[in-house]
C-alpha cells in the first residue's frame, strides 16, 4: 500500500512569561553513575549500511502513514521545569556507550586520531535489532566541557531525566550522541566553522549511523537528506554557537535545531545580530527548504552571559519572514521559539529545564487513527 508523508504543525504552549528561578526544580544530584561500556573499537565507516538495514526502511516512520489508515499530528506540550522525580533514577534505564571513531587533527596539522564520543542509547536497544529504527540528537558541549559532561560530570541527573522522559512517552526513543568539541585558538569561533564541515559531517555521522539504526538507510549525502526529519542538532555555549553553524551548512541533514545560551556570535553584545540574522534567513532560502521543514527552539537565562546576545540575533530573526516565523505558542504557528527562564546563569545543570522542553517539542510526533 503506497505510503503517505505527513507533515504535521507543532502545537506548544509556551510559558508566556518566564519562570522564576526560585521555581525550578531542585538542583540535581551529584552523584556518579556506572563507567559505560568499554569504547568500541575504531572503525572506518562503511559507505552503507548493511542488507538488513536498508530492509529496514520499509518500516513507516513517524511522519509517514498508510495513507488509508492513521494521521500524524503533534501532540500539545505545556513547557514547565522539569517534574519532580525526574532526576531520580527510571525503572526503564537506557545505557551509555564510548563510541571511537576515525577522524583528523582538522584544527591542527591534519594528522589522522582517534576520538572518542557518548552515545545514549535507549531502554530496550538492541544492536541485533535492525528493524527497529531510532531518531538521534547530537549533542555538543560548551568550551568548558567535553563527550561526558552531560552525562557524567553532574552525576546521572540529565541520564535520568531522558530516561523518564522516553519511559513516560514524552519523546520517542531516541539515540543522543556527544562528541567531543577541540578548542580552537579564539574561544572556539575559529573550530566550529571546521567541527561541522569536517569532522562531524564527514567522519562522526556517517561512522555512528551506518552502526546504530538510525533512519539513515546509508550513509551517502542522499541517505542522510532523506532522513533528515529524523535528526537535531544541539549545544550548549560553543556547543550552541556549532549549532547555529550546523544551521548554516547542514540543512540537508538536520530539520531540527536546539541552540542554548549562545548566538552565532557566542557570547556577542548584539552588535551583529543583523548580519548574523541575515546570514542564517539566507542560509535557509538557500537550502530550498520551506518553512515548514525546519525548526529551531533557542533557550537560555535571564542572568546568562549570553542572553543579551542571542535574544538581540532571535529578535533580528523575527524580522527575517522570508524564512523565520516566530512564535510563543508553538509550532504549529511557526517555525522559531525563544524559550527564556528568569534568574538563569551560564551552567549545564540550567540547560536541563532547556532540554526537556526543546525535545518534547521537537519530537513530540504521535499516530491517531
Amino acid at each position: 500500500m503506497r505510503k503517505l508523508r505527513i507533515k504535521a504543525g507543532i502545537v506548544c504552549v509556551a510559558v508566556a512569561s518566564c519562570v522564576a528561578l526560585a521555581a525550578c526544580s531542585a538542583a540535581p544530584s551529584t552523584s556518579e553513575v556506572e563507567e559505560p561500556a568499554a569504547a568500541a573499537a575504531a572503525q572506518e565507516a562503511a559507505p552503507t549500511a548493511d542488507e538488513d538495514d536498508a530492509a529496514a526502511q520499509d518500516s513507516p516512520s513517524p511522519q509517514e502513514v498508510e495513507a488509508s489508515n492513521d494521521e500524524v499530528a503533534m501532540r500539545n506540550v505545556t513547557l514547565s521545569t522539569v517534574p519532580g522525580g525526574y532526576y531520580d533514577e527510571a525503572d526503564h534505564q537506557g545505557t551509555l556507550e564510548a563510541f571511537a571513531y576515525n577522524t583528523r587533527d582538522y584544527v591542527g596539522d591534519g594528522s589522522a586520531v582517534v576520538r572518542e564520543a557518548t552515545v545514549y542509547l535507549p531502554y530496550g536497544y538492541d544492536q541485533n535489532d535492525a528493524q527497529t529504527r531510532y531518531d538521534i540528537l547530537y549533542l555538543q558541549h560548551g568550551a568548558y566541557g567535553d563527550e561526558r559532561t552531560w552525562m557524567y560530570e553532574y552525576g546521572d541527573s540529565f541520564k535520568n531525566m531522558i530516561d523518564h522522559m522516553i519511559e513516560d512517552g514524552s519523546i520517542p526513543p531516541l539515540i543522543i550522541v556527544m562528541p567531543y568539541l577541540p578548542s580552537g585558538n579564539s574561544w572556539y569561533h575559529d573550530t566550529t566553522p571546521i567541527f561541522y564541515s569536517e569532522e562531524i559531517r564527514g567522519d562522526l555521522m556517517p561512522a555512528v549511523e551506518s552502526h546504530y539504526h538510525t533512519y539513515a538507510q546509508d550513509v551517502t549525502d542522499a541517505g542522510f537528506a532523506a532522513s533528515r526529519s529524523h535528526r537535531a542538532f544541539g549545544g550548549f555555549s560553543a556547543g550552541s554557537t556549532t549549532t547555529w553553524r550546523v544551521f548554516l551548512e547542514g540543512l540537508d541533514r538536520f530539520e531540527y535545531f536546539m541552540p542554548m545560551s549562545g548566538g552565532l556570535a557566542l557570547g556577542g553584545d548584539g552588535s551583529t545580530c543583523d548580519d548574523d540574522a541575515a546570514a542564517l534567513a539566507q542560509a535557509a532560502t538557500a537550502s530550498g527548504h520551506g518553512k515548514r521543514e525546519y525548526f529551531v527552539f533557542a533557550a537560555t537565562g535571564t542572568r546568562d552571559l549570553a542572553y543579551q546576545g542571542l535574544s538581540a540575533q532571535v529578535e533580528s530573526m523575527k524580522g527575517q519572514t522570508g524564512a523565520f516565523d516566530f512564535t510563543q505558542t508553538g509550532f504549529a504557528d511557526g517555525n522559531l521559539m525563544y524559550y527564556t527562564v528568569d534568574g538563569n546563569r551560564h551552567d549545564y545543570q540550567y540547560t536541563y529545564e532547556y532540554v526537556y522542553n526543546g525535545l518534547r517539542c521537537l519530537f513530540s510526533w504521535e499516530t491517531t487513527l
